[in-house]
């Protein structure tokens, strides 16, 4: 069964598997801790969602899809995102946690991201020591 959805429904799905999928994640970071295992994210990713405030969607792109090794054809979108963070360091490189969100994404909902960022915004106005 094929339903049709309209870009605004597009949107808002692709950007509440993105916050769901950053909950999980500080969630797992949290079990980690624990002595939990993440079979899925690396203690980095932990340390760069950590110091994430938000990710605000800026903008999707429908891409054209290619078939994969077996045949399939899955939903491909480009996303550009605003980045918030805070951290004592003047810049950090979130490129990591866009993959691992990108990869948890596709294992749930069969949809590859493929997420660049628009702006990264550091927070901490008080870097100097």
């Amino acid at each position: 069964m094929k339903f049709i959805i309209t870009e605004s429904q597009q949107d808002n799905f692709i950007n509440r598997a993105i916050q769901e999928t950053i909950k999980e994640l500080k969630n797992e970071c949290e079990k980690l801790n624990d002595g939990g295992d993440g079979d899925w994210f690396s203690w980095y990713d932990c340390d760069l969602v950590e110091s994430l405030e938000k990710i605000k969607v800026v903008e999707i792109e429908k891409v054209e899809t290619t078939p994969n090794l077996q045949g399939k054809n899955y939903p491909r979108f480009r996303v550009w995102v605003d980045i918030y963070y805070y951290s004592i360091f003047e810049s950090r490189d979130y490129e990591s946690l866009r993959h691992v969100i990108n990869y948890r994404v596709f294992q749930k909902y069969k949809m590859d991201l493929i997420i660049n960022s628009h702006e990264e915004w550091n927070t901490n106005t008080n870097r100097n020591w």
